[in-house]
């Protein structure tokens, strides 16, 4: 009976244990879809909104929009595909692909790792989104 007992301390300890140093995973499906913002260098704000398989983000009040597809590859990240960039001087072709890590969520804040992969060529940046509207 002595070793039963023992087991079950163990084995308590062990979930105990785990459980404080296994980092929990962040809540992602706050991004599958909605409307968002982000600050924009320079002054100002840009609005995403996702829905379903698409990605729009409107600039300058709308008055210019970037247009992406979306295929979620896992519940916390996503590839995106540019499909129109009406943005002057936005540096990125039709094609372009961004893959979107989400790091981690707090509250209506979602902080994420983006790669963009343009002809051969990676850049990799962290940044922040807002959600404002289911």
């Amino acid at each position: 009976m002595k070793k039963i007992g023992t087991l079950f301390t163990a084995l308590g300890l062990f979930i105990s244990l785990a459980s404080f140093t296994t980092p929990a995973d962040p809540d992602c499906a706050i991004m599958h879809s909605g409307t968002f913002v982000y600050d924009v260098e320079g002054g100002g704000q840009a609005t995403v909104v996702i829905k379903g398989n698409k990605h729009t983000e409107y600039h300058s009040g709308g008055k210019y929009v970037i247009e992406s597809t979306l295929e979620w590859t896992s519940e916390c990240e996503y590839r995106a595909t540019l499909i129109k960039a009406t943005l002057p001087d936005f540096p990125f072709k039709k094609g372009t692909t961004l893959t979107l890590h989400i790091n981690r969520v707090e509250g209506k804040t979602i902080y994420f790792t983006c790669t963009i992969l343009d002809q051969g060529e990676g850049m990799q940046f962290d940044a922040k989104l807002t959600k404002v509207k289911e």
